[in-house]
């Protein structure tokens, strides 16, 4: 007899938790940070920055970030 968290992981197809499509699906490419816009104000805020493709994104990292706007571009 299997636990519901059993069945609903069966039942998704992925990971336990909001499901690794719903994860991925907001995710674009990574591009390499070339200046910083505005530095966060807290820890639980990003930074915005400059992106190498010319888009600005939060950055949670400081080289790399992922672009959303690359990403609604080549849909």
């Amino acid at each position: 007899m299997m636990g519901w968290i059993s069945e609903r992981h069966m039942q998704r197809g992925g990971s336990i938790g909001s499901g690794s499509a719903a994860k991925n699906a907001n995710k674009g490419p990574l591009r390499k940070i070339v200046g910083l816009v505005r530095h966060s104000s807290n820890m639980f805020v990003a930074d915005r920055v400059k992106l190498e493709c010319g888009h600005e994104g939060p950055s949670w990292g400081g080289v790399k970030a992922r672009c959303r706007e690359c990403l609604r571009g080549a849909k």
